[in-house]
């Protein structure tokens, strides 16, 4: 005969199990609210800097190809994490300090190819932007994170509103 104990715990491990396979689970509408994101993000930023017409028919291509790339090389990153973890993973694995250094310098390499594209594209928005939107371009990401994250901790947690806004 079951106990009340037994039937508990193998309710609260079917819970569990359920809830951490949803989360793994892919949103069918995580690529809309993405896309929708990214739009409000683009509109935020036009505003921010002031943009002109012909400004962000230059800027926006240009940022598009810079993303593109950070995109990439966070990849690249991922892929030299998920190695690493597999190098762990194995059971008869000794790490040597000629892994250690291998590995160290791919994260170097990969850290220096992000900011060469960084400097890179924010040397060619000169031809672009004007001063005083390039320092604000500079911001801008910061901020936007910052809003969108006040935004939601004051919809979802009313009564904890940042004071200092």
């Amino acid at each position: 005969m079951l106990k009340f104990k037994d039937i508990l715990f193998s309710g609260l491990i079917l819970i569990l199990a359920t809830s951490f396979s949803y989360a793994q689970w892919h949103h069918p509408d995580f690529e809309h609210r993405r896309e929708k994101m990214e739009k409000f993000r683009t509109w935020e930023m036009t505003k921010f800097l002031d943009l002109t017409p012909e400004q962000s028919q230059k800027f926006f291509p240009e940022l598009n190809k810079f993303e593109k790339e950070m995109f990439n090389n966070r990849i690249e990153v991922k892929n030299l994490i998920d190695t690493i973890e597999a190098k762990l993973d194995q059971e008869n694995y000794q790490p040597s300090h000629q892994d250690y250094k291998k590995y160290k310098s791919k994260f170097i390499e990969l850290e220096k190819e992000r900011i060469s594209k960084r400097k890179n594209f924010l040397d060619n928005l000169d031809d672009i932007l004007n001063t005083e939107q390039k320092i604000k371009y500079l911001i801008f990401d910061d901020k936007f994170k910052h809003d969108i994250m006040r935004k939601l901790r004051d919809r979802h947690f009313p009564d904890k509103r940042d004071k200092r806004k």
